[in-house]
């Protein structure tokens, strides 16, 4: 049984660089790749943040997309996560690739 039955239609969304609002601020820009994927597991794991104790949540997705970097974004299922790690050819078989991504608000 492969994952891939597993994918849905979601957006890689590519960063390209930065331009400046009207007020001088740093906009990052991005390049929309639609793509399949599939949001697995999610992972909590415990942190300290600016000294008080807080919790890292991530989640392992995979594709058959191996052109992942830092800083992208997925939309999967209407929820903008930010690329969390680097792609892990889990199976090496170049087939599918894992990654680990972090759910963020606010982004359009």
């Amino acid at each position: 049984m492969s994952i891939e039955k597993y994918y849905i239609d979601c957006t890689h969304r590519v960063k390209t660089g930065k331009n400046q609002s009207t007020s001088g601020r740093s906009i990052k820009t991005y390049t929309d790749v639609p793509i399949r994927g599939y949001k697995g597991t999610q992972i909590d794991k415990p942190v300290v943040v600016a000294g008080k104790n807080t919790i890292d949540t991530k989640y392992k997705f995979f594709s058959s997309t191996f052109n992942f970097k830092n800083g992208d974004l997925i939309v999967y299922e209407g929820e903008t996560y930010e690329i969390a790690g680097m792609p892990k050819n889990t199976a090496n078989k170049n087939h599918h690739c894992k990654i680990y991504i972090r759910k963020i608000e606010g982004v359009t």
